[in-house]
């Protein structure tokens, strides 16, 4: 089922449900609610519910059954009244619960035209997504942070020093040679799922550059890195009978958090739609100082939608949840002014630089072993295992001469051929070989004759002179 579908049924099933118990206890049932967690339970349906209606804002109308256009251009109408009806409750903290039954009622109706179309319910595939649309520019890793937002992080890092820098999900490497132009102290590690055409001297200033697809298939160092990019593909389809799954965003997330040291900066690119209640809870859970910068630069004219979260990784004992993080972040898609909330502050990276000790992926382009082969000592310690005697390091013993044996593997080997140059333009050629020969023998005893044949191999060097002359000098 393609996300967006998918959010707006789940939500309308949540509103279902909880106008179901608002109208027990307004019947009088004894029901004990939550009022916290019935709040809690309303935003996030809301949340999820925007987030669906903003994606659904890049299918391609022409994928879409007849309509359906109209039918999500009302829901968004609807939904934007009763939601401005429900902020108007919330005001109010006096009022009973039961009094939010109309308008979680009229959210649910609103809803029914998606939750009732089975042509809807069915869709998946992410071709449904318009091809000039925002969100297939996520698509492996794609979206490239603009120069804006690494000059904007780099400017929150007031002392500069050696760290080291990695893109887990490099749709190119321009976010990379900023950090090289603007922090030179930086080594600069990428992780890319196509192959990166660079020189040897482009590619020489960066420490390790991999090629990896899938981004799981690449080994990485744990706990080495001061500042990782992490720009996550997006999860466009569920399957609705697989309950539980990790959708891209989060594991991205989870690996450039592997990746990163304790009190390492975290820079996490994600659309305010895909901020979902899993993706929130991790990050303010697990980032401490986390601020939200936006792309206001973006090249697809949506300045709203993409926000670039930074945080730094914070230590095992203070990983708890964040409340307030959770709610700017958890609202960011239907209060994008909430923004505001989060201060901006500065960064100090790690002390220290860690070695990353392993850096490999599943596979090598030519360029990438080229450089390894070059930076190894494989050479050199082949040549330093190969125990060979030279010549000139003999003191204690002289070289003796062949023997014919000898001699004869030296010729039938053919080490002996060849043109050796007498000067003046002229030379001669040598050939060498061994020939068998067969010599008879007679002895005479007792009046009887005996004969004796010897076959024996005869060392033959055979030259052919200057002036066309052979000779044989066996």
């Amino acid at each position: 089922m393609l996300i967006p579908f998918y959010n707006i049924i789940n939500s309308h099933d949540r509103f279902s449900a909880i106008a179901s118990m608002l109208e027990r206890k307004q019947r009088g049932n004894k029901i004990d609610v939550d009022e916290d967690v019935m709040f809690s339970n309303i935003n996030n349906a809301i949340a999820d519910l925007y987030a669906g209606l903003e994606i659904s804002r890049f299918i391609d109308n022409r994928f879409l059954p007849s309509g359906t256009a109209s039918i999500l251009s009302m829901i968004r109408n609807m939904v934007d009244m009763y939601r401005s009806q429900y902020e108007e409750l919330r005001k109010d903290e006096s009022r009973p619960i039961e009094d939010y039954l109309a308008v979680i009622r009229g959210l649910e109706t609103a809803l029914e035209p998606i939750q009732q179309n089975d042509s809807l319910c069915n869709m998946s595939g992410s071709w449904y997504m318009s091809e000039n649309g925002f969100y297939t520019t996520w698509d492996n890793g794609r979206y490239v942070l603009p120069d804006m937002v690494v000059d904007t992080v780099i400017s929150r890092i007031p002392l500069k020093k050696e760290c080291n820098v990695l893109d887990i999900n490099a749709g190119n490497l321009d976010p990379l040679q900023v950090f090289r132009r603007k922090f030179p102290q930086a080594k600069l590690y990428g992780v890319t799922n196509s192959s990166i055409s660079l020189s040897k001297d482009e590619r020489a200033r960066f420490e390790r550059l991999a090629i990896s697809d899938p981004l799981e298939a690449v080994k990485i160092s744990n706990d080495s890195f001061d500042i990782v990019l992490a720009t996550p593909s997006l999860t466009l389809n569920r399957n609705p009978e697989k309950k539980s799954y990790v959708t891209d965003e989060r594991m991205t997330l989870e690996r450039a958090y592997k990746y990163l040291r304790r009190g390492g900066i975290l820079v996490y690119p994600v659309p305010r739609a895909f901020l979902s209640k899993n993706i929130v809870t991790y990050i303010a859970k697990n980032l401490g100082d986390v601020q939200v910068i936006e792309d206001v630069y973006s090249v697809y004219g949506s300045i709203h939608n993409t926000v670039i979260i930074v945080g730094t990784k914070k230590p095992p004992l203070e990983r708890t949840l964040d409340p307030k993080v959770y709610s700017i972040l958890r609202n960011l898609a239907v209060m994008p002014e909430r923004i505001t909330g989060l201060e901006k502050k500065e960064y100090r990276l790690p002390p220290g630089l860690v070695q990353v000790t392993k850096f490999r992926s599943n596979r090598l382009d030519d360029a990438e072993m080229e450089m390894m082969f070059a930076q190894s000592t494989a050479m050199a310690d082949f040549w330093k295992g190969q125990k060979v005697t030279k010549i000139s390091d003999m003191e204690s013993h002289p070289l003796l001469p062949f023997n014919v044996g000898q001699l004869g593997l030296v010729l039938t080997s053919g080490c002996l051929d060849g043109v050796v140059e007498e000067g003046n333009n002229c030379s001669h050629v040598i050939k060498g070989r061994v020939v068998k020969v067969s010599e008879t023998s007679q002895d005479v005893e007792n009046g009887k004759i005996t004969e004796q044949k010897t076959i024996s191999n005869r060392v033959e060097i055979s030259m052919f002179l200057p002036d066309g002359t052979y000779k044989c000098l066996a």
